[in-house]
C-alpha cells in the first residue's frame, strides 16, 4: 500500500512529464534487479533447511560466502550503467546526468539485500522481513516527497528510492549481526537443488519482470513524455491487482522449504 501510495504521491507532486521518467527508471531498476530475486529464493530455500536441521550456526558461513560475488557483481552492474548512461538517457528522453548515476548507485544495495532478506524469510522471522519492508516504504514515501517539495524534483524522488534501499540493508545487517557471527562450515550444505531450482525460476522471473515493466520503458520512448508518463500512471494501476497474492508466497515459500527439508508433505500448506 505504502509503495502505490509511493507512486501516486510522486504522480501529483512530479506531473506527467518527470513521473513518466521516474517510472521508466524505476522499471528498469527492477529488470536489472531480477537476479537478486532468484538469488533471494535460492537462499531462503538454503536457510530453511538450516532451520529444519537445527544448523543455524552455518548461516553466518553461508552468507559471508556470497557477500562479496554479489557485492561485485551489483558493483560491475552499476559500473555498465553509468559507462552507458547517455545513450540509455537519449533513449528514454530524460537528462544525461542525474537520474542513471543515483539508479546505477541504488543497484548496490538492491543486490545485498535480497539475500539478507531471503535469510529471514528462511528462518521464518516473517514479522521482521515485513517490518523492515513497511519502514523501507515509508522512508521511501517520507523522503521522496520530501525532496521533491525542496525542489529537487526527479532527481529527489528517485534519491527517496536509493535512501530507502540503503537503510534497508543497513537495517537488515543490524538485526541479522547475530546471526552473522555464526561461523559454522558450510562443507555439508546440500546446494546443488536449490541452485538448479534457481536456474529453472531465473527464465520465468525474467520474463515476468519483461512482462510488467518494459512496457513502460519502450513507452517512454516512442510517446511524447506527456502521454508517456499518463500511460505510466494507468500501467501502475493496473500492476497493483497482481502484487496483490505477493505476501502469501512470501510467507508460504519459506514454510514449504522448511517442511519439504524433513520429509514432510507440503500439498496441505495452502
Amino acid at each position: 500500500a505504502l509503495n502505490y501510495a509511493y507512486q501516486m504521491v510522486m504522480g501529483r507532486l512530479l506531473g506527467p512529464v518527470d513521473y513518466g521518467a521516474l517510472a521508466a527508471l524505476l522499471a528498469l531498476l527492477s529488470v536489472f534487479s531480477m537476479p537478486a530475486s532468484v538469488l533471494q529464493t535460492v537462499v531462503t530455500i538454503l536457510v530453511a533447511r538450516l532451520r529444519a536441521r537445527s544448523e543455524e550456526e552455518m548461516l553466518g558461513a553461508l552468507l559471508a560466502r556470497l557477500r562479496t560475488p554479489i557485492g561485485l557483481a551489483g558493483a560491475i552492474l552499476a559500473a555498465t550503467v553509468i559507462a552507458v548512461q547517455e545513450p540509455l538517457a537519449a533513449f528514454l528522453q530524460i537528462p544525461a546526468n542525474g537520474p542513471l548515476v543515483i539508479v546505477a548507485l541504488t543497484l548496490v544495495p538492491a543486490a545485498l539485500y535480497p539475500a539478507l532478506y531471503g535469510a529471514l524469510l528462511g528462518l521464518g522471522r516473517h514479522h521482521v522481513a515485513g517490518s523492515l519492508t513497511l519502514a523501507a516504504a515509508g522512508l521511501r514515501l517520507l523522503g521522496g516527497a520530501g525532496l521533491v517539495l525542496f525542489g529537487f524534483g526527479l532527481l529527489g524522488a528517485l534519491a527517496g528510492s536509493s535512501i530507502a534501499a540503503l537503510l534497508m540493508l543497513f537495517g537488515a545487517v543490524y538485526i541479522m549481526k547475530p546471526d552473522l557471527r555464526l561461523s559454522g562450515r558450510t562443507a555439508s550444505l546440500q546446494a546443488d537443488g536449490a541452485f538448479r531450482y534457481a536456474w529453472q525460476t531465473a527464465s520465468a522471473l525474467l520474463f515476468f519482470a519483461v512482462l510488467m515493466n518494459l512496457d513502460v520503458v519502450f513507452v517512454k520512448h516512442v510517446f511524447p513524455p506527456e502521454q508517456a508518463g499518463q500511460y505510466a500512471a494507468a500501467a501502475t494501476l493496473g500492476k497493483t491487482l497482481l502484487f496483490l497474492p505477493a505476501p502469501l508466497a512470501l510467507i508460504l515459500f519459506p514454510k514449504v522449504s522448511h517442511d519439504h527439508a524433513l520429509g514432510m508433505r507440503t500439498d496441505g500448506a495452502l
